[in-house]
């Protein structure tokens, strides 16, 4: 019986163990992969009813143009509405870009 429990424990340690390590390898690489830098930072807005722009990456966008493969959905005053594939989110002028633009290549 003492022979089983200590086995039993060993495994029970051996399992948490390994649950620990893919644990910390999955936070590890989410970490950089926030913090890897990113296309899609919006430095500014040229707001007018007509036809508003924004400062995207050195670029001036307007609604509808595609960058990084991003495609510009709506601009206000103060943000930007985005879309890729079936995601779509707003950033704020100077706000870090959403995870959802391309890495930048080092």
């Amino acid at each position: 019986m003492k022979d089983k429990t200590i086995t039993t424990i060993l495994v029970i340690a051996a399992i948490v163990t390994i649950v620990i390590m893919i644990t910390c390898h999955l936070s590890v690489r989410a970490r950089q992969r926030a913090l890897a830098p990113r296309y899609g930072l919006v430095t500014g807005v040229i707001y007018n009813d007509e036809k508003p722009a924004a400062v995207i990456d050195n670029q001036i966008v307007h609604e509808g143009t595609t960058i990084h493969g991003v495609k510009v959905v709506k601009i206000s005053r103060d943000k930007v509405q985005f879309q890729k594939n079936n995601t779509v989110w707003t950033q704020n002028v100077e706000e870090k870009p959403n995870l959802t633009w391309p890495k930048i290549d080092s």
